[in-house]
């Protein structure tokens, strides 16, 4: 990294220093406050889903699909097929009011619906809880959070291969920069087929949640030199685990779109080299017998 670069970074640092031990959530903050989650597949009433389900060609309002056990609209005894007709008093029609509803509300919160089941209607206060955390056999999934140098707080996600050894790290770019990496629900897809994958093969992975998603608060903002800076400040976040071996972190670039490289090129931080992502089958490493570890080769470009 150029010494430009560098005293840039120095400074910022400084700056998102200062700016963090003023809030509340300080570098040291170890998760940010979950999402609010209904914990139901919904849908808007269109023409079609009225036929499907025999309904009234005027009805306005958002059905139900599925209703996830143990979560809040279950709690709330909400079944597959009913129809909410409002929220908080106020008429909806599709479904994206809701989840906007619910996206800007916390945990806990109260939303109150008008609800059509079948020839009745009824009132149900619906107490949201929180969107519930990533579980697989493979690994164990860490929730932490670092500031930035501008002073933004970033979600951050490890995830631990059953290993009581210091095991390598991959930093994982996903290709949608526009959706969550988290995925705690089935289908799973995405960066998380890398992370168990790479789990499987002892491999620990950090994802950086995308600005606007998930728990993040930032603004969305897909630029290089937001990029840049993210990732700096999650370097920082590594001593907080034993388990990750800092000499054998790798760059995992989902698009291969040279993400990675220049992260490589720009990070204030000595990389391995990369995993390709078209052969995450068998990510450019294999396993010694004799010398117990895994070997990676080491690539010089991503193309």
């Amino acid at each position: 990294m150029s010494q430009s670069h560098k005293s840039y970074y120095l400074w910022g640092a400084i700056i998102g220093f200062w700016i963090c031990s003023l809030t509340a959530w300080q570098a040291t903050a170890q998760t940010l406050p979950r999402r609010a989650h209904l914990g139901a597949q919904i849908g808007t009433l269109t023409p079609a889903i009225k036929r499907a389900y025999r309904l009234p060609d005027s009805l306005k309002g958002i059905i139900f699909y599925k209703i996830f056990p143990a979560m809040a609209a279950d709690q709330a005894n909400l079944q597959p097929q009913d129809i909410v007709r409002t929220i908080n008093n106020q008429k909806v029609s599709e479904a994206a009011e809701l989840v906007r509803a619910v996206a800007q509300a916390k945990g806990g919160d109260s939303l109150r619906f008008e609800v059509l089941r079948k020839d009745s209607t009824f009132v149900q206060n619906i107490v949201l809880g929180f969107y519930p955390r990533e579980y697989n056999l493979f690994f164990e999934t860490f929730y932490t959070s670092v500031c930035n140098a501008q002073g933004d707080t970033l979600s951050l996600i490890y995830t631990k291969p059953n290993s009581d050894n210091a095991v390598p790290l991959a930093l994982l770019l996903p290709k949608d920069k526009s959706i969550s990496v988290e995925y705690p629900f089935l289908p799973r897809e995405g960066l998380y087929r890398y992370v168990e994958t790479l789990s499987r093969q002892g491999i620990a992975t950090l994802r950086i949640e995308q600005r606007g998603c998930g728990d993040d608060r930032r603004s969305p903002d897909s630029c290089q030199t937001a990029l840049i800076t993210d990732w700096q400040a999650s370097l920082s976040t590594f001593k907080r685990y034993a388990f990750i071996d800092t000499k054998k972190v790798f760059l995992l670039d989902e698009a291969e779109n040279n993400d990675a490289y220049f992260l490589y090129q720009n990070l204030d931080f000595v990389f391995a080299g990369f995993i390709s992502s078209s052969k995450v089958g068998n990510p450019h490493l294999h396993y010694d017998p004799e010398k117990k570890d895994f070997l990676f080769e080491v690539v010089e470009s991503i193309k």
